[in-house]
């Protein structure tokens, strides 16, 4: 009989902590969190070109050509995010596991809605003409983000 204890049956505390898999434990911040305010800045204008790219790719996307409007729709979409959005998944949680987690990306056309009819609402210039434009929209606005965060994470390394 081995002293080493059944790989299915073996207890938690023989695990290493989660600070092991965290980025802090590396050496380095975790990559979640901005780490200077030039970050964010230069975040929400990554988002501002990723809304830009959007509109431009999109005909079902609209504004009003100022760029203030797309720096006013980044930084709503990104509010809309943070706040909204959290509570929509808590409560469509069965239904992203259900589906394999494309709910989601109706969730994610949904927010762009929402940013749309906020953004009228202080009369700013960004409409949202139909669904399948949000959602095209929203999976180009994720895809771009992603995109230019990757160049700006690189650069704080």
């Amino acid at each position: 009989m081995s002293d080493r204890p059944c790989p299915w049956c073996r207890r938690f505390d023989t695990f290493p902590p989660a600070a092991a898999y965290d980025g802090a434990a590396a050496g380095r911040e975790s990559t979640r969190i901005p780490r200077s305010p030039v970050n964010l800045i230069l975040r929400w204008i990554a988002a501002a070109v990723a809304v830009g790219l959007a509109v431009y790719l999109l005909p079902g996307l609209e504004y009003d050509g100022r760029i203030q409007t797309l720096f006013v729709v980044a930084l709503i979409l990104g509010l809309v995010n943070a706040v909204v959005r959290p509570i929509i998944k808590a409560l469509a949680c069965g239904l992203i596991v259900l589906t394999l987690g494309l709910v989601l990306f109706v969730i994610n056309a949904l927010m762009l809605y929402l940013t749309s009819f906020i953004a009228a609402h202080f009369g700013y210039g960004f409409h949202v003409r139909d669904f399948v434009s949000a959602l095209i929209g929203s999976v180009v606005i994720s895809l771009a983000t992603w995109f230019l965060s990757l160049l700006i994470d690189r650069d704080d390394r």
